[in-house]
């Protein structure tokens, strides 16, 4: 479900470090120019340059398709640290424990949002993160994956069915933010699935850094509601429940929106013969909810085999390592059945998201019901502002 462990790819454990890394540029704009060197070690700007490399970081666009910046050595962006684009530099990254993602400090009463990032794997490194993770995964274990995904496209269907009446639907409001919660939820045995559904999606507004007051102080209510739901019990299995519930929120809704997008007229007016894992397949791969992830170098700490001090910011370029050629080979066609095993959008090497296979179970059943029972997406797509996921605001259908 996303990447919430630290990647953490998407689904469950989704979306990574981004935020904290400041990556915020003006939507549809020229992006920002890098430097980077081809040859030996990467130098940062004022160094002798043997090349250049013009990467564009989009964090909000109004439609799509978004710009994915093309494949390359990695690129140094001044006052915003290390871009990586290959997919090998993305492996040697997300694998080596030299590489952390940015701590939260302890702060917060309990059921306070401060509370629940300092309590989470996701923002944690070394033993403690792997203690959590370990929880998290004991929790999921226990969410068996038999029939998630038909009681996901059965409660779909029926709220596609209630509106009827109207002819049109949004499926980010109506379905995507509300299906896989309330699934997970009454799973991991929240005493009001509907409710948790309606308060995680507040506390993740202001799970990662930079949400408004506010913001904050609306997710302490939502997270000590989500608390009392689950008490009286043991502190760290309440922790690693509701934060499953956070990371699938954005990360899954993001998956299920653009996959509708694809999968349905006019864009999707081809892969209407596809199953819809392949078309999920392809949205993951080519066109991830997911499109950076960050980590922060320490010391002895290598990029491309050349030392960083500690410190460094390096961005995962997740959109544009998933198309690297060296996997997937050049200029692949677009169709059912490509090979999908080499992407990160559900994370790499130390932090790889727990839930992949309940996020796809969850986001196949709410997309199949989609498509069974609607006709066609209202264009333009409108998308959220966050730096680190593409999230459609609105998918307007109309009903078959």
């Amino acid at each position: 479900m996303g990447g919430a462990d630290g990647n953490q790819g998407m689904g469950l454990f989704g979306p990574g470090a981004a935020v904290a890394a400041g990556v915020v540029l003006r939507a549809g704009g020229t992006g920002v120019r890098f430097q980077a060197s081809v040859h030996g070690c990467p130098k940062r700007p004022g160094f002798s340059m043997r090349a250049m490399a013009s990467i564009e970081l989009t964090s909000q666009a109004v439609v799509d398709p978004v710009p994915v910046a093309p494949v390359g050595p990695p690129a140094y962006r001044p006052g915003g640290g290390w871009v990586v684009t290959r997919s090998g530099d993305a492996r040697a990254v997300l694998a080596d424990p030299g590489f952390e993602v940015a701590e939260a400090p302890a702060s917060g009463p309990v059921g306070s949002i401060g509370w629940l990032r300092s309590s989470v794997s996701r923002f944690i490194n070394g033993p403690e993160h792997a203690r959590r993770r370990a929880r998290v995964l004991a929790e999921l274990e226990r969410v068996d994956l038999l029939g998630l995904r038909a009681e996901a496209e059965g409660m779909a269907l029926s709220l596609i069915g209630a509106a009827s009446p109207q002819g049109r639907l949004d499926v980010m409001g109506a379905l995507a933010r509300r299906v896989p919660i309330f699934v997970l939820a009454a799973r991991l045995g929240f005493t009001d699935a509907d409710r948790a559904a309606e308060a995680v999606q507040v506390t993740a507004a202001a799970y990662f850094a930079g949400a408004s007051e506010a913001r904050q102080r609306a997710a302490d209510q939502s997270t000590a509601e989500l608390v009392q739901m689950l008490s009286p019990g043991d502190e760290e299995i309440i922790v690693a429940k509701i934060a499953v519930l956070v990371h699938t929120c954005d990360a899954v809704a993001a998956l299920v929106g653009k996959t509708v997008c694809h999968a349905l007229p006019p864009a999707g007016a081809l892969r209407r013969s596809w199953p819809t894992e392949a078309i999920m397949a392809e949205v993951i791969r080519d066109d991830p909810p997911l499109r950076v992830t960050a980590r922060v170098s320490l010391d002895g700490a290598r990029l491309e085999g050349c030392p960083l001090p500690a410190g460094e910011t390096v961005l995962v370029r997740v959109d544009s390592a998933n198309r690297d050629a060296a996997d997937h080979g050049e200029s692949l066609p677009s169709g059912a059945g490509r090979g999908r095993e080499s992407d990160f959008t559900f994370g790499y090497g130390i932090r790889p998201c727990p839930g992949r296979n309940h996020a796809l179970e969850l986001a196949a059943g709410v997309v199949q019901a989609v498509r069974d029972r609607c006709a066609a997406v209202i264009a333009p797509v409108p998308y959220e502002p966050h730096p680190a996921l593409r999230i459609p605001a609105r998918v307007e259908v109309t009903l078959s």
